[in-house]
């Protein structure tokens, strides 16, 4: 997780939010062998994912290839406060 913050609240959301646009697309983060369904924040609350902590994403479904790549684009930008 390349957040100082780690996961909280209002990454959790807009990690939903953009979940929540492939409505088709099943996204599943996990670490350290705990699951959390994306369009869940408070599941991936529970994860407790801090910075620099590995997190492996399965992504399945129609339109996962684009999801993924949204996804990806928002953790190299690490994001931003904005969020």
């Amino acid at each position: 997780m390349p957040n100082e913050e780690g996961m909280h609240i209002r990454l959790a959301t807009a990690l939903s939010k953009i979940v929540f646009q492939y409505e088709e697309v099943s996204v599943t983060f996990i670490k350290s062998h705990q699951r959390a369904d994306a369009k869940s924040p408070l599941a991936l609350l529970t994860l407790g994912v801090g910075l620099d902590d590995e997190v492996v994403l399965e992504v399945e479904g129609p339109n996962a290839t684009t999801l993924l790549a949204e996804l990806e684009a928002c953790f190299l930008k690490g994001f931003s406060s904005e969020e």
